[in-house]
């Protein structure tokens, strides 16, 4: 499905004015924070996603974002912890072995804020982000770097082991260099 997705949003940009942005994933950072025990905070990361914009840089508009992460590639530096957030108790990777978030309402990067849909084990919920980017050129390639923030409360996406131990609501930071397909 998200091939077939992915041909047909390839496609479709070749006739309008917009250009495939792929995060470049050795750049970029999908981190989380979470409570436990009231005062302690874990960090983790995903370290495997794809992610791709369709954006008019004439306009600085983005028509559409999409990304898959790979939920199998969460890293806490503990690996107990993390076969722990793989279980079902988690994430239950084995039957839900991906988190796709969207954006396929129009925006400019402009506006700072924009509503994404998110879905885990199979709940899709709207989630407002806050963001900021900036254009750099670095060794000769030009990225557009978006920095993004926004809550998740994964008892909304039945993400429920350990209730009474750790924090409902999941801060989420990420940080993405965006390039030009052709780059």
């Amino acid at each position: 499905m998200f091939k077939t997705f992915l041909l047909f949003f390839v496609l479709i940009s070749t006739f309008i004015q917009a250009e495939i942005y792929f995060v470049d994933p050795v750049k970029s950072k999908l981190s989380f924070n979470v409570k436990q025990f009231q005062f302690d905070t874990v960090t983790g990361f995903f370290e495997a996603y794809t992610i791709v914009m369709d954006y008019d840089e004439q306009s600085q508009t983005a028509s559409r974002l999409e990304s898959k992460i790979d939920v199998n590639s969460i890293f806490t530096n503990n690996s107990i912890r993390d076969r722990k957030l793989r279980s079902q108790s988690f994430f239950d990777i084995l039957v839900f072995p991906d988190i796709l978030a969207i954006i396929d309402e129009p925006f400019s990067l402009n506006d700072r804020k924009v509503v994404g849909k998110f879905q885990i084990k199979n709940i899709e919920k709207k989630v407002p982000i806050t963001f900021d980017f900036k254009q750099v050129n670095e060794n000769d390639v030009d990225y557009i770097v978006v920095d993004a923030s926004f809550v998740l409360n994964r008892h909304d996406f039945n993400i429920s082991g350990y209730k009474f131990v750790v924090a409902k609501n999941v801060d989420v930071a990420v940080q993405l260099y965006f390039r030009k397909n052709n780059e």
